[in-house]
């Protein structure tokens, strides 16, 4: 029974270690919505912008097929991957026009 007990404490212990180095690969930021377009199938399609740290960069994503039409211009909280800034997570939902 106590060796089931150490290997339980073993395991949670590295599943916080692992847990802590994941988040040290993100950086957190705010994105900005805009130039949103209503396309032909009536959804619309917008831009995500971002700034990283590295050398200040700008990132621009296109999203496109969504069904409601997003907030123009809102500020949207969002994490990146440190090595690799175009994977990135939001952290709000989008609000949309109702």
């Amino acid at each position: 029974m106590l060796r089931k007990t150490y290997i339980f404490i073993f395991i949670i212990i590295g599943l916080i270690f692992f847990k802590v180095q994941e988040n040290k690969n993100w950086e957190h930021t705010t994105g900005t919505i805009n130039k949103i377009i209503k396309t032909s199938d009536n959804s619309y399609s917008f831009q995500l912008h971002y700034k990283t740290l590295i050398k200040n960069k700008t990132i621009t994503h296109v999203l496109q097929g969504h069904y409601k039409k997003p907030v123009d211009n809102q500020k949207i909280p969002l994490k990146y991957i440190k090595n690799n800034p175009i994977k990135y997570e939001l952290l709000q939902p989008i609000k949309y026009i109702k």
